[in-house]
């Protein structure tokens, strides 16, 4: 006898994933329908036992849920009858299968005008062969109403399209035929087809994942972290909050450690349905996920002037094929194919103009509705079918640097112009002084803070000079005085005198030809060089108080000498490379030196520390001789990198840090 057989079981898929595993029970009393090539039915089958082994015992892991066709040879297609309350999972079927094998259940029937927004949810209305009435949202998802108020709209989910069956709503109640997967028996061959199926009212998630997006890019690379702490709300598809969560570590992989993608993670239990989803934006930070720019446009547009439809959309009224839609205030807007929009300007039919007034798309041209009832691109609508778990609803955000602040100084400088030589002439007060090459190249010189420059709250700037080829003399007398030089050429000598006061003297990235003399009279001084290169030699003297000196990255060409006087000093040279001799001397106090980083010093090394318990520390630095240490007790200095960072972080708090406004 010519011929073959398909057969396969029926399966309870409850974790929705298609595929059948080892702890999901079969299901008997199921129709299985078996079609030939044109499409007419040949048989139907109903899932049963079969006693595989004639035991006559029936084993339900092996013997429950089985159908079995025998054909002539030939092309096929087999499909099961849904029975209410379930979702078919496997095997796969496209959108258009699915559609049809709904209509084919529910024998849905259309209405006149699709009752279009009557709950105000932006849904589509039609009935089943019942009378019973089903709504399709935007996403495409299919509800069967349960009769409830129309705020609020709810009911239990059929099934979920995608969007062009809620444009098209007949492509659901008057679904074309769809061919299903096709099958070829031959002569003495077993096909095996396995059906799968969920229970709708089976819980699905929501998961997703909060990260920092370091270049704003809106695409999470390497190395950008997940972000901990976020509230994510969980909303209605009328846009109430049902639900709320706040990101955090979770070991989803349960072994026993948190990787990268599981650092900022929120996660949803939901029963199936529509939802969206949406952060909580914090202080400080942007919103850099990715959405579409004429969603953008659409949402601020409605959120501005609160459009609507009304009786009609009086389409191409104006003849250029245009739609229309109304503002709260009862103004007129028309948006023409392309998805431009404009505020009708009252101007004649046969000569349409209008003020334009948003760019969106063909899209919202040829539905409206996302024009008038436009959501927030940036809550994102998602889908949840029986027991699915949609992964990738995520946010991204970048945190806006935060701005340094402003030195707060105060007082007059005068500025002096000796040849190529600047004398710069401080009063009382706090003077602040930043030095630096303003936009085009120009040396230039501000007040920090209220600090005035020549009585005045405008940067003096240079005759067109791009460095200052003469020296650069500071003199700011008493107060707590500051000066700042950054990425600054000086050919010559620079000699700051900060006089009395809490000073601070900073350079970054700047050339000095021949010598740097830093003097600090009294009070806490606080001295930096940072990739500064030096010609010759660098003298740093501060007297009284507790004093910080640092020079790091730079290049003394000759000797460095650092004398830091009474109090708790610190000084450090760090990655830094001195031509000559080094002499350190920080007297009278619980003192440290550091000499570390791979710094080098060609000459001869002295560090002094005199009088209290003083610790020297020269981690992996290279000495043209053996330093000599006087006065000194210990030999490490644990924490010195964190005392540098407490400096430079003291400073940018003070606004003395990098990045100062250069105008």
């Amino acid at each position: 006898v010519s011929g073959g057989a398909i057969e396969g079981r029926k399966f309870d898929d409850q974790n929705g994933n298609g595929v059948w595993d080892s702890d999901e029970p079969f299901l008997n009393g199921w129709t299985i329908t078996l079609l030939d090539d044109n499409h007419e039915v040949v048989g139907t089958a109903v899932t049963a036992d079969i006693d595989l082994n004639n035991d006559q015992s029936i084993d339900p892991a092996t013997e429950t849920g089985w159908y079995r066709f025998t054909a002539d040879p030939g092309t096929y297609s087999i499909r099961e009858t849904l029975q209410a309350g379930w979702v078919q999972t496997a095997p796969g079927m496209t959108v258009e299968q699915r559609a049809y094998q709904l209509d084919l259940q529910y024998q849905f029937q259309g209405t006149v005008n699709d009752f279009h927004n009557w709950a105000g949810e932006n849904e589509k209305w039609f009935i089943d062969g019942n009378g019973a009435w089903y709504y399709i949202l935007p996403t495409g998802s299919i509800y069967l109403w349960d009769a409830g108020p129309t705020s609020g709209l709810t009911g239990t989910l059929v099934d979920t399209l995608d969007e062009s069956y809620w444009a098209n709503p007949v492509l659901v109640h008057s679904a074309p035929p769809v061919p299903f997967p096709s099958l070829t028996l031959t002569d003495g061959s077993v096909l095996t087809v396995d059906f799968g199926n969920v229970t709708q009212n089976r819980d699905g998630m929501i998961q997703g994942q909060k990260w920092n997006d370091l270049n704003q890019n809106g695409i999470q690379d390497p190395g950008e972290p997940g972000l901990d702490g976020w509230t994510i709300e969980l909303l209605s598809t009328a846009g109430n909050v049902i639900a709320t969560t706040t990101t955090a570590s979770i070991d989803l992989n349960n072994n026993q450690t948190i990787e990268p993608n599981e650092v900022g993670v929120y996660q949803f239990t939901v029963v199936p349905g529509s939802y969206r989803v949406r952060e909580v934006q914090q202080s400080g930070w942007v919103e850099t996920t990715q959405v579409n720019p004429a969603d953008v446009a659409a949402f601020d547009l409605d959120q501005s002037v609160n459009l609507s439809r009304g009786p009609s959309l009086f389409e191409n009224w104006g003849g250029l094929g245009e739609k229309w839609l109304q503002s709260a205030n009862a103004e007129w807007y028309f948006i023409t194919p392309n998805g431009d929009v404009f505020q009708w300007d009252g101007s004649p039919r046969t000569a349409l103009t209008g003020t334009h007034v948003a760019s969106t798309s063909a899209e919202h041209y040829a539905n409206p509705a996302l024009l008038y009832d436009a959501t927030n691109p940036y809550e994102q609508r998602v889908s949840v079918n029986p027991a699915q778990t949609i992964t990738g609803v995520n946010f991204a955000n970048w945190e806006e640097p935060v701005p340094p602040p402003e030195y707060a100084g105060n007082g007059n400088v005068n500025i002096i112009v000796a040849g190529n030589t600047l004398i710069l002439n401080g009063d009382s007060g706090h003077n602040g002084v930043f030095v630096y090459q303003n936009g085009n190249g120009h040396v230039s010189i501000r007040g920090l803070g209220q600090t005035r420059i020549n009585g005045s709250a405008n940067p003096w700037v240079s005759p067109g000079w791009t460095s200052i080829g003469g020296s650069l003399i500071t003199y700011l007398f008493g107060g707590d005085d500051a000066i700042v030089f950054e990425n600054i050429n000086v050919g010559l000598n620079m000699l700051t005198d900060a006089g009395l006061g809490n000073n601070s003297i900073v350079g970054r990235n700047s050339n000095i030809g021949t010598g740097f003399d830093a003097y600090s009279h009294a009070g806490n001084a606080k001295v930096l060089l940072d990739n500064v290169n030096v010609g010759s030699i660098a003298n740093i003297i501060t007297s009284g108080g507790h004093d910080s000196v640092i020079v790091r990255n730079s290049n003394i060409n000759g000797p460095l000498v650092a004398l830091t006087g009474t109090g708790n000093d610190l000084f450090a040279a760090s990655g830094t490379t001195v031509g000559g001799y080094l002499y350190s001397d920080t007297s009278l106090g619980n003192d440290l030196i550091g000499i570390v980083d791979d710094s080098s010093v060609s000459g001869a090394t002295t560090l002094v520390g005199s009088s209290g318990t003083d610790l020297a520390d020269l981690g992996n630095s290279n000495f043209g001789s053996n330093p000599t240490l006087i006065g000194i007790e210990g030999n490490s200095i644990p924490n010195l990198n964190q005392l540098i960072d407490d400096m430079m972080t003291g400073l940018a708090l003070a606004g003395l840090g990098p990045g100062l406004a250069t105008p």
